[in-house]
């Protein structure tokens, strides 16, 4: 894994989004840059899924969607038969029957990019997608097929994501909040030297508009 490490060229932001133009690295460059060489040096990563916990929340525009939190261990195993784990957190959300796989596939991106420390052209974290939903009363939570005996404890349930500046924008889309409302509040609260685009925001600032942006909604409803 250390030989890998040192063959292994930095993935840029080079996706874009459509709606809010910011850029992020995509699980496709992440499998296109380790795949030969994973394959070189003769390491393979075996999935293993716990129990997820599964939500149906409401957007503010009557969206039904499917949020799945799951717990994932990534063993990487070497031809000696040799091998390490790792455990990480996906989580996807869909209108559809996506919501898993999307979580899936964040998780094993974050299992790689965090385990071989993959370098990025930029300083800002990866990008990580989410949705702004109302509150919910209780989570539905997956039922393992195994004795009870032996069942583990259910996944917390989630809170806000590690990465507050993927919650915004992810906010920003569900909701149809443009750059320049989000940048007219900010004014409006009083806040100086507001940059031009939403993906300059220190993620102090947007961990701030994250926990208020309810405001943010009502403020460009109101415009």
């Amino acid at each position: 894994m250390v030989a890998i490490m040192r063959d292994i060229t930095a993935i840029g932001k080079d996706s874009k989004n459509a709606a809010q133009g910011f850029k992020f690295r995509g699980i496709d460059a992440v499998y296109n840059e380790l795949h030969n060489l994973l394959a070189k040096h003769g390491v393979i990563t075996l999935p293993q899924a716990g129990i997820p916990v599964i939500e149906e929340r409401t957007n503010s525009k009557g969206t039904v969607l499917r949020f799945v939190t799951i717990p994932m261990t990534y063993q990487f195993v070497a031809e000696d038969g040799s091998s390490i784990t790792c455990q990480v957190i996906g989580e996807g959300m869909d209108s559809g029957d996506k919501a898993t796989n999307k979580a899936m596939a964040i998780a094993h991106k974050y299992a790689l990019l965090q385990t071989f420390l993959i370098p990025t052209e930029e300083m800002k974290d990866p990008d990580y997608e989410t949705h702004d939903v109302r509150p919910i009363t209780k989570p539905v939570i997956a039922k393992p097929e195994f004795s009870k005996k032996t069942a583990p404890a259910p996944a917390p349930a989630p809170t806000l994501p590690q990465n507050a500046l993927d919650m915004l924008f992810s906010m920003m889309d569900t909701n149809k909040v443009t750059e320049e409302e989000v940048r007219s509040f900010c004014l409006s609260k009083g806040m100086k030297d507001v940059p031009e685009f939403v993906a300059d925001f220190t993620e102090k600032v947007a961990d701030r508009l994250v926990s208020i942006f309810p405001e943010v909604i009502e403020f460009s409803l109101n415009k």
